[in-house]
């Protein structure tokens, strides 16, 4: 049976083989379309043969040769409705697509694809980016979701090769056009504006948690706080504003340690002095330090010591009481999660 097996390997091989002679016999001999047909079953004979290598570098030499059609070839704006990206290819789908700045996106991505089998990070970073600047040119609906989908892949392997030290990255550069693109999704649909915020948070997180790998906190942080923001923007959108509101204060760590000093250090001891709810011991005249204590106790659930709420005092102390812990208890989750984040954590 094993012998069987690799006997059909072999045939992949030769059959692979065949389909690339010919390939590069029509492209020196100037018949671009007939080479490129043969680079497609070579690299689709090759796949059945899980030549991952080759695959990648034949869809990267298709691409450059479509691109380098197009400067004399006029475009057929007829597209496809969706995105198809199959593990096998169908050569029905390749050759019902006649937008070649489509088809070459589709061969930069599927060499991309192939290649990440066999790391390389810089080389992935530059077949993405390729696959982005092809997409970006294309007629397809919905390109600039594709675009910055293919330049956030570029942006992660550019961070993953600068860490291995292979240099010849342009991060700076794959996150501006990633973030050109997904801003220009809705545009053209108010209803995928809140999509277009979804599209660069996920981006900026997978950037993020890169950065995180690489060990670059200080990077890792900055992109965070973007991340943050879109999140915050597609929740909003989305009219989830709870989840928006608790994304915001994730970002601004300060605003509740804050609003939580001001509200037992001015605004409840303002209040029970206003309202006179309060009666010291023996009757004795309160002064404004005696408000912020009995605040201080109440927020911290010390007692009341040596002062006692009548009336609606009593009310409003139990309002003080839920309202700060309310209040902490965020203080500790958002304080939790950023030392979560601060270990490598998501």
């Amino acid at each position: 049976m094993q012998a069987k097996n690799l006997e059909g390997l072999r045939k992949y091989q030769e059959a692979g083989d065949l389909y690339l002679q010919a390939a590069l016999g029509s492209i020196q001999a100037g018949k671009i379309d007939e080479g490129i047909t043969s680079l497609t079953y070579a690299a689709r004979v090759y796949e059945k043969d899980e030549s991952w290598r080759k695959i990648g570098a034949l869809w990267d030499t298709t691409g450059e040769h479509i691109i380098s059609q197009l400067e004399d070839k006029s475009l057929d704006v007829n597209t496809a409705d969706s995105l198809y990206r199959p593990r096998v290819i169908k050569l029905s789908s390749w050759n019902n697509q006649k937008d070649l700045y489509h088809r070459a996106a589709w061969a930069f991505q599927w060499a991309a694809e192939h290649f990440e089998k066999q790391g390389r990070p810089s080389l992935i970073s530059n077949l993405f980016s390729k696959a982005g600047s092809a997409a970006e040119h294309s007629s397809f609906p919905d390109r600039h979701r594709w675009a910055g989908m293919l330049f956030e892949k570029a942006s992660t392997y550019s961070i993953r090769a600068v860490a291995a030290q292979e240099g010849g990255a342009d991060f700076e550069e794959f996150l501006r056009k990633m973030k050109e693109n997904y801003d220009q999704v809705g545009i053209e649909d108010g209803r995928k504006i809140s999509e277009r915020w979804g599209y660069l948070s996920r981006g900026y997180r997978n950037i993020r948690l890169a950065f995180q790998a690489s060990g670059d906190t200080i990077r890792a942080e900055e992109i965070r706080r973007k991340e943050l923001e879109s999140r915050r923007k597609y929740e909003s959108t989305s009219k989830k504003h709870l989840k928006a509101l608790i994304t915001w204060l994730s970002y601004h760590l300060w605003v509740v340690p804050a609003v939580w000093a001001l509200s037992v250090f001015v605004i409840f001891p303002l209040i029970f002095q206003s309202a006179k709810v309060l009666i010291g011991r023996g009757g004795n005249t309160l002064a404004w330090y005696d408000y912020v204590s009995f605040s201080t106790l109440v927020a911290t659930t010390s007692g009341y010591g040596t002062i006692t709420p009548v009336g609606v005092g009593t009310i409003i102390s139990t309002v003080e009481l839920v309202f700060s812990y309310m209040l902490l208890a965020l203080i500790v989750a958002f304080l939790v999660q950023h030392f979560i984040w601060l270990r490598g954590g998501d």
